[in-house]
């Protein structure tokens, strides 16, 4: 589940990296995305969510983290923006995007001569459902295609600060994403990530399973991979995950898609079939 979770996450900060940093208040602007491979970030074999090229010439660093920060979070994250920095002699921040802290922060690790690194915790709390979600009907009312900020909302509003029910949030996304103008490959993602995160974060399975009739996309793909991911390792998984989908008769640019893992990784996994 969380291989899957954090593929899909990437996927949205990498599409939208500009307006997602806009949209969490962020006073970077961004050019390009990076591949976490340019610079041997393996550490302790975890790599960065996600790596940006900033318009000011450094780069910055997302992170989805779902649990407190502890010191070796710290550490590693700080790990990542020192190898950065000794390649390339540019300045390196991060940003953690936090489903549990309550409000913003700043973290500042100063270290040689005057140098400093600065970890940014932006919680996903500090947002306002009930905001997101009447722009949103706006845009449905006026018959407004979504934009990029709906689209962003409508995949992270369940971590946002709102009266209502988990339950009856979900059910009000699903039926918003449902009524939404919205290009195909945009709504697969949201409806991805929305099954994905009612499968994460809904325990009562009298709810889920409610949840799940609403959901209108083909749940056979997101089922098989959470099933073989808690069966399995992530990387054997991963192989198992490709073949059924191989098997279903899935392209192979679609699986690229889905699962973000690379067009040669699929076409060698199913070489070795």
């Amino acid at each position: 589940m969380n291989f899957i979770r954090t593929k899909f996450l990437k996927k949205i900060s990498r599409d939208f990296y500009n307006e997602f940093s806009e949209y969490f208040n962020l006073e970077y602007k961004l050019v390009k995305t990076l591949p976490s491979e340019l610079f041997n970030l393996n550490i302790k074999n975890q790599i960065p969510d996600h790596i940006a090229r900033r318009k000011d010439g450094g780069y910055l660093i997302f992170e989805f983290q779902s649990t407190a920060l502890r010191k070796d979070d710290i550490l590693r994250f700080f790990g990542y923006a020192s190898r950065i920095y000794q390649e390339t002699g540019e300045s390196v921040d991060l940003v953690v995007f936090s489903t549990i802290e309550k409000k913003d922060n700043e973290i500042i690790v100063k270290w040689g001569q005057g140098n400093q690194f600065t970890i940014h915790i932006k919680s996903l709390k500090e947002k306002k459902a009930e905001i997101a979600l009447n722009k949103i009907k706006d845009r449905i009312r006026n018959n407004e295609s979504a934009r990029t900020e709906d689209i962003i909302s409508l995949v992270f509003l369940p971590f946002f600060t709102s009266e209502k029910s988990l339950q009856e949030r979900f059910k009000e996304l699903y039926d918003l994403t449902k009524k939404i103008k919205m290009d195909p490959k945009d709504r697969d993602t949201v409806e991805s990530m929305q099954i994905i995160l009612t499968e994460k974060l809904i325990k009562d399975k009298t709810s889920k399973k409610e949840l799940r009739k609403l959901i209108r996309m083909r749940l056979t793909i997101i089922e098989d991979i959470m099933k073989e991911e808690r069966e399995l390792g992530i990387e054997q998984g991963k192989r198992s995950i490709i073949q059924n989908m191989l098997k279903k008769g899935m392209d192979i640019n679609e699986i690229s898609t889905i699962t973000d893992i690379s067009i040669n990784e699929i076409k060698d996994i199913k070489d070795g079939e």
